[in-house]
């Protein structure tokens, strides 16, 4: 606490805990008085995607979907596709330059409404995923206002640059798959989608 006020003390301290802030915070304890540092910590802990080390949209309404579409990823899509995009071995193939991600927004849509099940070959590579992705169709929560900000988080994070979704896109797909429960399989898609 002596040197806390000195320059970048609270940045090189925190810098040095590398994968145990949650340990030292723990440590520290509730009495603790440096607000800043603990703001630091929480900074920390605040689970991320590294799509800030590219370029977010520039137009206005495209980057504010994008902004709410990467906090509805971090919550529900990065445990399987990864902060990075690229994917986990047997949870979920990548999504960066993904053919999935980037064609077609309403094949995207129906993937998202009704998930995806099977093998899947992206850019060229096959991903076998242990379960089907879950789709969110019955979610009464999750909007089509939600799933159009994470489709076009994903469309365009990690340098995939594509344009932004409409919520009317997700509004026509669930309309046209209004009586399909079952999740896709990707040669059902490519059908529906060539």
């Amino acid at each position: 606490m002596k040197n806390i006020g000195v320059p970048y003390f609270r940045e090189a301290t925190i810098s040095g805990l590398a994968g145990r802030e949650q340990e030292f915070k723990d440590l520290l304890g509730d009495d603790f008085k440096d607000a800043q540092f603990i703001k630091y910590l929480d900074h920390c802990l605040t689970p991320k995607t590294t799509a800030a080390a590219y370029k977010a949209p520039r137009d206005k309404t495209h980057r504010e979907s994008y902004q709410r579409g990467e906090k509805f990823y971090i919550a529900n899509c990065m445990a399987c596709h990864a902060a990075d995009g690229n994917g986990l071995e047997h949870l979920g193939p990548p999504l960066v330059k993904s053919e999935w991600v980037m064609d077609s927004p309403e094949k995207l849509s129906a993937i998202l409404l009704q998930g995806l099940m099977g093998a899947v070959t992206v850019n060229g590579k096959k991903y076998t995923p242990v379960a089907a992705m879950p789709g969110l169709k019955h979610a009464p929560e999750i909007t089509d206002a939600h799933l159009a900000d994470v489709a076009t988080f994903v469309r365009h994070a990690w340098n995939n640059r594509k344009s932004a979704v409409d919520p009317a896109t997700i509004s026509k797909a669930r309309k046209r798959f209004k009586e399909r429960n079952s999740a896709f399989t990707p040669e059902e898609l490519g059908k529906i989608y060539p």
